[in-house]
């Protein structure tokens, strides 16, 4: 009894997170449903408590926003994936401006992280062309 009370309350604090998520990074129903490949009214439905997210969109959700499940359902205050480190190209140095650059990356909607990827490729090449 005590673990569906606890459930219901992880589902419950899952909406109120994935609405704030979408609102602060200006996301409509319509753009996180395509890419999840769902309808809006079955996102609404989320939002709305109507259906309950299953486990393979949460998890779409998490990686969208770049934030883990733990901080979805209300398990963790923090948003970041556990490690940096992980994302940075073998070899490379990380230090506190990777991980903040990657910070930055993570809070930005999609259509600006392709828009950022383009810029940092561009840069690179610059940067191979130089040496």
């Amino acid at each position: 009894m005590a673990y569906n009370k606890c459930m219901k309350e992880r589902v419950f604090f899952a909406v109120l997170v994935l609405r704030k998520l979408r609102k602060e990074r200006r996301v409509s129903q319509q753009m996180l449903a395509d890419y999840l490949g769902v309808t809006q009214a079955t996102l609404s439905g989320w939002e709305n408590e109507k259906y309950e997210m299953d486990k393979v969109n949460l998890c779409k959700v998490a990686d969208y926003f770049g934030v883990t499940t733990d901080y979805i359902l209300g398990r963790t205050d923090n948003s970041a994936p556990p490690d940096a480190k992980k994302d940075a190209p073998e070899g490379a140095p990380v230090d506190d401006s990777f991980s903040e650059a990657m910070k930055l990356f993570r809070e930005l909607p999609p259509d600006l992280q392709k828009i950022g990827l383009e810029h940092w490729r561009l840069l690179s090449e610059i940067a191979v062309s130089r040496k």
